[in-house]
């Protein structure tokens, strides 16, 4: 087994010393063996972060990360863990991230400021490097578009970005939670789990999309019933 000062442990993951203290600060990677006053990084410490920074690749949240560790690692070594990788790790949109400047996104949203900006970086829904933008969900920018071109406020568009992430981040962790508890439970082999895992990942999205399907067509008829009903009653209060 190999040790690693954390600038080595960094270098052996491709990346910085400063992510390996986010990770440890976020309780993602454990914290090293001290050795004298040093800290001494492993095998299992580099697997760990290489599973890491796999995961932020394909969009994860540090949440949902942590979740999804918890989750496996429960009596298993990390080599099992790190055997569920690609499943875990296999994305769930077929989209190509775009790196886009400050001019792309004006001529897509009109007006669109630093604080804009940097709100949206905070919610994960861009990435901020250097004078460029990451966008992960190029679907999800075009959508933000068009609301703003038909005349909503850009800081409305992202506020609901926002509020739709946060009720769609407990959806996915009610169906993970849901998959642990019922189908990668202690004792089954991991290559079991990572193949239930990805035979059941196309009716997790059927589900939710049906769903989300059913809700707006309940709430179009709810709107319709209501225009009919101010047709009928022309002094009737504007109800939302």
């Amino acid at each position: 087994m190999s040790d690693y000062r954390v600038d080595e442990l960094a270098r052996a993951a491709g990346t910085s010393v400063r992510n390996v203290r986010v990770y440890q600060e976020r309780g993602l990677l454990p914290p090293p063996r001290r050795r004298g006053r040093a800290g001494v990084y492993d095998d299992a410490h580099l697997a760990r972060l290489r599973l890491i920074r796999l995961m932020l690749r394909r969009g994860y949240t540090f949440a949902t990360i942590g979740e999804l560790i918890d989750a496996w690692s429960a009596g298993q070594g990390i080599a099992e863990l790190i055997g569920l990788d690609d499943a875990l790790a296999e994305p769930w949109s077929d989209e190509t991230p775009e790196v886009l400047d400050g001019a792309d996104l004006s001529a897509s949203f009109g007006m669109f400021t630093a604080e804009d900006l940097h709100r949206a970086a905070g919610l994960g829904l861009i990435e901020i490097e250097g004078d460029q933008v990451v966008v992960p969900s190029p679907r999800l920018l075009e959508a933000g578009a068009q609301l703003a071109l038909a005349g909503v406020p850009v800081p409305v568009v992202i506020d609901l970005a926002g509020e739709l992430r946060a009720r769609l981040d407990v959806v996915a962790r009610l169906l993970f939670k849901i998959f642990a508890d019922h189908v990668a439970h202690d004792g089954r082999p991991a290559a079991e789990v990572a193949d239930s895992l990805m035979r059941l990942r196309p009716f997790a999205r059927q589900t939710v999309e049906a769903l989300l399907s059913m809700a707006l067509d309940r709430e179009a008829e709810r709107l319709l019933a209501h225009r009919a009903a101010r047709a009928r009653s022309p002094n009737t209060e504007h109800v939302p």
